[in-house]
């Protein structure tokens, strides 16, 4: 069990620790939102949004981190659990957490703090309430089966074609995902460099609409992990622009094709509860809503 109280241990400037991403990999959590070393390289404004949580006895007991260098249409920053020891005092460590990220995003720049009411967070609403939180929106995971093949991909309209993200399109890419997904609750795009070396380091996963090098789609999906396994819609969304053209049933159905080929039982994403065009749409390709999560916001002045 863990020894109280619970402290922050300062992580260094510099690459990730090495051990510190083997305690993520060893002990995470259902709903890890990124790839760690990546994410806390790129996503967070330094080494100072990670809390790396110890015990009184110096054993590590949790990584989270305050997720503050994205850009989103509400100026938010996202508490996210990485990973927590089974053997940890759970209502204990929602409050440390708690207190800290609020500690870092009163620091700046964001001048707002979001927390998913899942995995720790779940059924805490009284308690976020509490310290000044408001439910702010909620977010639906759907899911449908890829046990048997989806339907074929509608053709692209005259003048678009696939591809896969290349340099020529790096810039077009951010500014399509950018103007597509600031509006929606919950999206939030990082900055132009860390955006470009993710689709880099995995351009399989990433399918673009062109017209000329202009980006008129994009989708990303995640495969399973094991053959059978769930694969994720990670990212899907077409230039404002392009409204209307049909873009959206036909990136829906290329991320199933996809998912499907890499051996996917299953398909998975989340959707804003407030978004009725994409429920609609998902709902058309076979999707149903599984989960629905809360999350919270609360402000801070800006200093």
């Amino acid at each position: 069990m863990t020894t109280l109280p619970l402290h922050r241990r300062p992580v260094p400037d510099g690459p990730i620790d090495d051990a510190l991403i083997g305690f993520i990999e060893a002990h995470p959590v259902s709903t890890t939102p990124f790839d760690p070393r990546w994410g806390l390289s790129r996503l967070v404004t330094g080494p100072g949004s990670i809390i790396d949580t110890v015990d009184a006895e110096g054993s590590r007991v949790a990584i989270a981190a305050v997720v503050d260098a994205c850009v989103n249409a509400a100026n938010s920053a996202n508490l996210v659990l990485l990973c927590l020891h089974p053997g940890i005092d759970r209502d204990a460590l929602a409050g440390f957490l708690l207190a800290e990220a609020e500690a870092i995003t009163a620091a700046g720049p964001r001048g707002r703090l979001e927390v998913d009411a899942e995995d720790l967070f779940l059924d805490r609403g009284p308690e976020l309430e509490a310290r000044g939180f408001r439910e702010a929106y909620r977010m639906h995971a759907m899911r449908r089966p890829l046990d048997a093949a989806p339907p074929p991909v509608p053709p692209l309209p005259e003048g678009l074609v696939w591809s896969p993200p290349t340099e020529a399109t790096m810039r077009s890419q951010h500014e399509a995902v950018s103007a597509a997904m600031m509006p929606v609750p919950g999206a939030s795009v990082p900055d132009f460099e860390s955006f470009a070396a993710r689709a880099r380091a995995m351009p399989d996963q990433h399918g673009l609409i062109l017209r000329g090098d202009a980006v008129a789609g994009f989708l990303r999906v995640h495969p399973p992990k094991v053959a059978g396994g769930e694969g994720d819609v990670a990212l899907i969304g077409r230039h404002p622009e392009h409204r209307g053209g049909g873009l959206g049933d036909i990136l829906v159905a290329e991320s199933l094709r996809r998912l499907h080929t890499a051996g996917a039982g299953s398909a998975a994403l989340t959707v804003a509860a407030v978004n009725d065009a994409a429920l609609a749409l998902y709902r058309r390709h076979g999707f149903t809503v599984a989960e629905t999560t809360p999350v919270y916001v609360k402000d801070f002045p800006v200093a």
